[in-house]
């Protein structure tokens, strides 16, 4: 079985480059929040036991076997949520932490029983799939049009700060949001009959499908 630190190296690999993305050591360190040696002394590994392939100057990239155990600590991950949010009723914007550490200790047969204990469920409370990857074009909201009516689906950001944010703006997964106009540095839209508005950095984090 693979150690906890080989888990989320994987999963961070996958969270920031996709299925075949090519990521650099950088920002590999910067998300896990290790110093750049340790990150190589760990790709060195990783390229050893067949779960990455790393060329110099170019990055690296997760081989079939890395993408396979990757995609499996992310679904159990957001099960976790789930399992938190809907049974144990603990807030959206505080299931990541704790489901970081549940996803290690899941077994297959806890994974799926708990699958189907929630209903086989296609997301997790962020909004994000559970197995593979959106199976329907989304934009940012950042890169809506004015007067177009559009349906949050998932957000890409899931640190608290950010969470509880979203939520007092009414950008949850479901949410209906009708954009009224555009600048620089905000977008203003309503939501439940209210007005808000929210700056463009934090609009890039909310994945919307236009509604017709």
């Amino acid at each position: 079985m693979p150690s906890q630190s080989v888990e989320e190296y994987l999963e961070a690999i996958y969270r920031i480059g996709g299925e075949t993305g090519t990521v650099n050591t950088c920002e590999l360190a910067t998300m896990l929040g290790v110093a750049p040696p340790s990150v190589t002394t760990m790709l060195a590994r990783l390229t050893r036991d067949g779960l990455v392939e790393h060329t110099r100057y170019k990055g690296l990239k997760l081989t079939e076997s890395g993408r396979e155990m990757a995609a499996s600590m992310i679904r159990r991950h957001r099960l976790s949520e789930r399992l938190l949010t809907d049974v144990l009723g603990m807030p959206w914007q505080r299931v990541h932490e704790a489901a970081c550490k549940l996803e290690h200790v899941m077994t297959g047969e806890i994974e799926e029983r708990t699958y189907r204990a929630l209903g086989e469920p296609e997301r997790c409370p962020h909004g994000q799939m559970l197995n593979g990857d959106e199976n329907e074009p989304l934009i940012a909201l950042s890169c809506a049009k004015p007067g177009s009516k559009v349906r949050v689906v998932k957000l890409a950001e899931e640190n608290e700060e950010f969470l509880i944010a979203v939520e007092k703006l009414g950008l949850v997964p479901s949410a209906e949001v009708t954009v009224s106009a555009i600048s620089d540095s905000e977008i203003c839209y309503s939501a439940a009959g209210t007005e808000h508005q929210i700056p463009i950095d934090l609009a890039q984090y909310v994945w919307v499908r236009p509604v017709e």
